[in-house]
């Protein structure tokens, strides 16, 4: 994968990331000033620029009153209004409902702009139309504006609709909620069904994000299994027409669209964890190394010696994201050995007053110096596919999984001669829970 790739692919990360922490405010606040204001933020925080703004269609169905913006001076927001004539891009976004992007202002000729826009220097701007409820006009325009000419790419055209569709269904809801307010004689079923929706709201808010990442994912997975299943369907009843050579090139079609496939899964695991709030509690490392240990010996599918030193001190950590951390790393330590040699993993802790280092020792290929912090970066791969198969992601999770549960990680390596990755966590020793486990007699 080349730079340009990793970094559109990091963009599209930190975007997603982005609606999801959106999507969280949007379902918890009532207030629509402060869902506004954090949208203008977090999408000025994602493209990358200083200002955004959302223009709201008032009553008379031409002119937009900037209800909430970032980055502009005092005399902007709640004041400042543009006519939406023909001649205006935000004219067209309401006549077409489609995106308007102007690269550069002053080059534009299709356009005109106002005052205040020039006032702050504004080069490039991108408009998408934030629809209204069934039935309803527009709420308005949301824009996002640089000071700097820009060619907005089709990724960022894509997030900013996305927003302005979330932006839509808050303002939708927020409506709702004043229209059941205005009826009194509903006022009461109405105030009790939205304790009920809050209440399972607050309890899906994990769930739904979970639901929104794997949605965006859905788009790449429905073509990815189609093509997998077609390629297997020619494999299956017409390799004999397919040939030696054809069959060859179906067969590499079901492995690309495998590796694919564990691409998606590797990133959506990544994507939930930017956003995992981890519960700690009391953690047997023991049970979850052998187990990781199992499962790498498994994968492999040749002889490989891995040793865990049992027993491993007990931890403060979340089961599942340890566990996610644990099978990366040993899977790792198994899988980057030396052409023809023996693979020797070793699993052992060391502990201080109140921290457990646990280290993930291996005899393979090693690391050079100059690689040893980048590895843990999404998408960052030393190997070609053929040598070491794998996603990039793996050491992506170690790192973030760690970081939810407030330990940290690392490696020590030397080219050839072998790697030793640790993860460091609070020991569970000075917990109550362990206290409470220590006097009833039940430590793991």
């Amino acid at each position: 994968m080349t730079g340009n790739t990793r970094s559109e692919h990091d963009e599209q990360l930190r975007q997603q990331t982005i609606l999801a922490r959106f999507g969280e405010l949007a379902l918890r606040s009532d207030d629509l000033d402060e869902i506004l204001t954090e949208a203008c933020r977090l999408a000025g925080e994602a493209l990358g620029t200083d200002l955004a703004k959302v223009v709201e269609l008032q009553k008379d169905g031409t002119t937009l009153l900037v209800r909430a913006g970032v980055g502009w001076k005092p005399g902007v927001v709640g004041v400042a209004t543009i006519i939406a004539a023909d001649d205006t891009s935000e004219g067209h976004a309401l006549r077409t409902g489609e995106p308007m992007i102007s690269p550069d202002i002053s080059k534009e000729t299709r356009f005109k702009y106002p005052a205040f826009l020039i006032e702050h220097e504004v080069r490039a701007v991108a408009n998408v139309i934030i629809i209204g409820g069934t039935g309803r006009p527009p709420f308005g325009i949301f824009q996002v504006d640089s000071r700097e000419p820009r060619l907005f790419t089709d990724n960022d055209t894509a997030f900013l609709r996305t927003y302005a569709n979330l932006l839509a269904a808050a303002v939708d809801r927020l409506r709702a909620m004043e229209n059941k307010l205005a009826e009194e004689a509903k006022l009461r079923s109405a105030l009790e069904k939205l304790v009920v929706e809050r209440t399972h709201e607050l309890g899906r808010s994990n769930a739904q994000l979970d639901a929104f990442a794997y949605t965006v994912s859905h788009d790449l997975r429905a073509p990815l299994r189609a093509m997998e299943g077609f390629a297997r369907i020619l494999l299956d009843d017409y390799a004999p027409q397919l040939g030696g050579k054809g069959g060859g090139y179906a067969t590499r079609i079901v492995a690309a669209s495998e590796r694919m496939e564990q691409l998606i899964n590797d990133l959506l695991a990544y994507s939930r964890l930017q956003r995992y709030e981890a519960a700690l509690r009391v953690v047997d490392m023991t049970a979850l190394a052998l187990k990781a240990a199992d499962e790498a010996r498994a994968e492999q599918g040749r002889a490989v010696t891995i040793d865990v030193d049992a027993p491993l001190p007990p931890v403060l950590a979340e089961p599942v994201v340890l566990g996610q951390v644990l099978s990366n790393l040993i899977g790792n330590a198994a899988k980057f050995t030396k052409p023809h040699s023996p693979s020797l993993v070793r699993v052992w802790a060391e502990r201080t007053a109140d921290r457990v280092k646990l280290w993930v020792e291996d005899n393979g290929i090693g690391i050079a110096p100059e690689h040893q912090l980048g590895i843990f970066n999404v998408f960052e791969r030393l190997h070609s596919q053929d040598a070491y198969p794998g996603t990039g992601i793996g050491l992506a999770i170690v790192q973030k999984g760690m970081e939810c549960m407030g330990g940290s990680c690392g490696v020590d390596s030397t080219l050839g001669k072998g790697s030793r990755f640790w993860i460091d966590l609070e020991t569970a020793e000075n917990s109550a829970e362990w206290a409470e486990r220590t006097k009833t007699g039940r430590k793991q």
